[in-house]
């Protein structure tokens, strides 16, 4: 990959361990931090082999034939949970989101992951630059950033629940990560049939991104 080290971050990961998996194959400490206790007690399960944690395995499966020469989904599982060093409490809306003993335990973080996260946080444009500063000031010089969310989204519900989504265009978020110290190095874009949506999660953006983007040296 572009980006190897020793410190991986994701940033509100749900319940989900997805994030992690391939990137325990290129940093040996990975923090995953979590607003909702429910969603930090599913993954912590998961973590502690629990009967009643929900099963990754077409995920490991997937991951091993992708990266071949004899990998087994059983030896990326070992390598995600021996990987994965805990999970945090996050709140986005906070001026300091992670506790900072927690988060530097290990030293600056090389890497940080973020998905469908910052416009569900950030209430305004304003506070979404807030949020690019904040995890800017986490990172090494020439760090990483991979973040993943949708340009033009005023909503999303799941389960019949709707929620917020901060709508911005693909210019608005260049510039506030411009402003926030990061060059974007690559830039991805989905767009897809809503008609085709067959789950319970509606939403509605324009379309669906993900980026790299690059910590400027100060």
């Amino acid at each position: 990959g572009r980006f190897h080290g020793d410190n991986y971050l994701e940033v509100c990961s749900g319940p989900s361990i997805h994030g992690t998996i391939s990137a325990s194959k290129y940093f040996k400490n990975i923090l995953m931090s979590e607003f909702a206790p429910q969603n930090r007690a599913a993954i912590r399960a998961w973590l502690d082999e629990s009967p009643k944690a929900h099963d990754w395995s077409s995920f490991f499966k997937t991951v091993a034939n992708f990266e071949g020469e004899g990998v087994t989904p059983q030896s990326v599982e070992q390598r995600t949970r021996a990987a994965i060093r805990g999970i945090a409490f996050c709140d986005l809306t906070q001026e300091e989101p992670i506790d900072h003993e927690v988060l530097f335990k290990y030293g600056l973080i090389d890497v940080i992951y973020s998905c469908l996260t910052l416009e569900a946080a950030a209430e305004t444009s304003a506070n979404y630059g807030r949020i690019l500063t904040k995890l800017a000031s986490y990172l090494r010089p020439e760090g990483g950033l991979l973040l993943c969310g949708m340009y033009n989204q005023t909503f999303y519900s799941v389960g019949g629940n709707k929620f917020h989504s901060l709508s911005q265009d693909e210019q608005t978020i260049r510039r506030l990560l411009e402003a926030a110290g990061f060059s974007v190095v690559e830039h991805f874009t989905h767009s897809f049939d809503h008609k085709a949506i067959t789950t319970d999660i509606t939403c509605n953006p324009s379309k669906y991104f993900c980026l790299v983007a690059v910590k400027n040296q100060e």
